[in-house]
This record gives structure tokens, sequence and C-alpha cells, in this order.
């Protein structure tokens, strides 16, 4: 068993037969390599841990969120059904929430989000809502998302802006759907009532699986407004304005060219529908940092290649990333971070620091700050 997990988590809870099947193929289509550490000379590391508190370690953290003003990392450690407070210095400072449905309970949290007024917006994505937490963590309110599943969040003008897709938790898919295109983005208000959806029509599919896969992005939000979503399984950015109009689309440099996702495999045994796909994963974070630039967590390698190359999948070599900087302007790159493989998050804490959790050689979970 790899250190880091936590052996006393309750079993996994029961799902609607299709987030089932969404958790089948992400077993047998998009498990990633199991990470190890790569030669990271370049990073300069300022603080590192992989235990805090009493001996406690993260169980699949799916978020980072950071507050400039009160100088608090909050981490959304889903595995756990927490939240974790750290300061800047990487001190643990609390954590709350636990596994349940109840006010201030969670099922695997997947997002963060810090409101005008500190308050705290969590994506309580396994039950279908948003939370607020005070500064603190006190619990406020629970706003039901009427089947949503918001899986990461941004708040602007009072609305709920949301993905359903975020890190490795599920995918929007309904498998009886003729339609081929889905929304990539989701607007609520703070009583869980759906505004708006934010549809293209760029790349139409009808098999349900891969137009999940197609629409799956991250997402940011810029100073001026503008939402940016990079893609997941496409070298593709777009960004539209608040209502939902699309502005611009752009690609960048990698040193891969991915290919378009397209269904491998699909079996029928009974109720069961097991899937699986042929992809590559380009993006899985994105963040605005105070400069007023783009940051992506980007892969480097092809995941179709290297997974082919490998007969045992726990002997495929792990996917180097970088975080790649854009000009929110030119919507040209205009440099790289280097970072460790094995990235699950990040978050940009100011202008010459940057954090976040990867899974090293050992199978830790290791909380870094590094100097950008």
């Amino acid at each position: 068993m790899k250190r880091g997990t936590n052996v006393n988590s309750a079993p996994t809870p029961m799902y609607p037969r299709t987030f089932i099947l969404f958790l089948i193929v992400l077993m047998l289509g998009l498990t990633a390599p199991a990470a190890t550490s790569l030669d990271t000379g370049d990073i300069d590391a300022i603080w590192t841990f992989t235990s805090f508190g009493e001996g406690d370690f993260f169980f699949r953290p799916s978020d980072i969120a950071v507050d400039p003003a009160l100088k608090r990392i909050y981490v959304a450690d889903s595995g756990n059904h927490r939240i974790a407070a750290f300061d800047f210095a990487g001190c643990y400072l609390k954590s709350f929430g636990q596994e349940g449905q109840g006010p201030g309970e969670f099922n695997r949290p997947t997002g963060i989000c810090i409101l005008p007024d500190f308050r705290l917006a969590v994506a309580d994505f396994g039950n279908t809502r948003i939370q607020i937490f005070d500064r603190d963590g006190e619990f406020m309110k629970v706003i039901t998302t009427h089947g949503i599943k918001a899986a990461d969040i941004i708040i602007r003008d009072n609305l709920f802006y949301t993905i359903p897709n975020f890190g490795n938790s599920g995918f929007a898919m309904n498998l009886n759907s003729e339609e081929t295109t889905q929304p990539v983005l989701t607007v609520i208000d703070f009583e869980g009532g759906k505004v708006r959806d934010f549809l293209v029509d760029d790349f139409p599919e009808k098999q349900p699986f891969v137009r999940a896969l197609k629409h799956s992005v991250c997402m940011a939000l810029s100073p001026e407004g503008t939402f940016y979503l990079p893609y997941r399984y496409m070298n593709l950015i777009q960004a539209f304005d608040p209502e939902g109009k699309k502005l611009a689309q752009f690609d960048r440099p990698l040193p891969f060219k991915p290919i378009t996702p397209k269904l491998e495999k699909e079996l029928r045994e009974g109720n069961v529908v097991r899937m699986s796909a042929n992809l590559d994963q380009v993006s899985q974070a994105a963040q605005f940092g105070p400069d007023g630039r783009l940051y992506v967590l980007t892969y480097t390698a092809s995941f179709h290649k290297l997974s082919r190359a490998t007969k045992d999948q726990e002997d495929t070599p792990p996917l180097p990333q970088r975080i790649d900087v854009i000009d929110a302007q030119s919507h040209k790159p205009v440099g790289t971070i280097a970072c460790d493989s094995g990235l699950r998050a990040f978050s940009v804490m100011d202008t010459h620091r940057l954090v976040y959790i990867y899974e090293d050689s050992e199978g830790e979970l290791v909380m870094k700050c590094i100097r950008i």
C-alpha cells in the first residue's frame, strides 16, 4: 500500500449507474501512469512536506486555493473528505469537514473558491452541492445544485461558474442523449438554479463517451472577466465572455502532437457498459496569477504512445509536465515553469511563489512551494 493513503477511510459510496460507468472507464482507459520524480534540477524549492499535523497525510487532493489577503493555502483533500488549511510558510493551521451528507460534511470535495468577502465556497462533488464557509471554516450555507455536478467553481457577479470534471472526478455524460455537443461550463445562482450553459459546436460528436472527453475543460478567470477554458484532451484553449460568447481560441506549442480522442472499446455486460478511449492528456488545471497571466498545467509527452509501448501499466514511465505561462492579450506563451511529474493540483501564491502537490517515487503525496 502506498504511504499517504488513509487506511481508515470509509468504503467507496454507491453512485448512480452512469457515474459507476465513469469510474470503470477511468480504470480501463484513462488511468495515468504511476508517478515518479523526474530530473527536476531547475526547481527552486522553498519548503516541502509529506505529512502535517499529528502525522496526517493527503489522500487524493484535487484543488488548491490561495487567499493572499489572509496568507492562507486551502487544499481540497478529496479522499479524506475535508479542507486543510496552511499558512504561506507551509505550517499546518487546521482542517474542517468529514465524510457525510450533513451541513459542513463532504463527499469528495473537489474544488475551492475564495469569495470576495473571504468566505470559502467548496464544490461538494459527491453530494451534488456547493457549501459556503466563513474564513475560519465554520459552516454557513448549503447550495443544492439540482443534479448539476460542480467539480470546480469560480465566483463572478454573485454567480457560480462550474465545470463537471476536475482532475479525475468523473465526466458529464448521458448515454441516452442524441446530442452532438454538451455544455463545457454551467452557470448557477446562489440558490443552485441554472442560469445558462456555455456551448460550442466546434467538434460535434454523437458517441457519448468521446463527446464527454472532447468537451472536458479546465477553467480560469482573467482579471478583466474573461473565462479561459483549456481543453483536457486537445491542444485548444477557448476564451468566453461571462455570457458565454466565444471571443477567441488558440493552441500553444507542444513537444508532441496530441491525438484526437476516439473510442477504442465498448463492452456491454447486462446493465453495465465499459468503454475505453485512445487519447492524449494535454491540460489538467489552469489559473490566472497576480501578474494577469494564464498558468496552465501541461503534459509534455504522449500518453497514447507511452502506454502503447508498455506492456505492464505499472511499468509505464511517468508523463512529464510543465506549467505554461501565457499572455492573456496576445495568447502567446511567455515562459514555462519546471515542476515535478505526478502533479495533482497547483496555485500561484504571488508573483514569485507557486505551490503544488505531486506524487513522488515512493508514492508520497508531497506539498511543495517553489520560486518562479
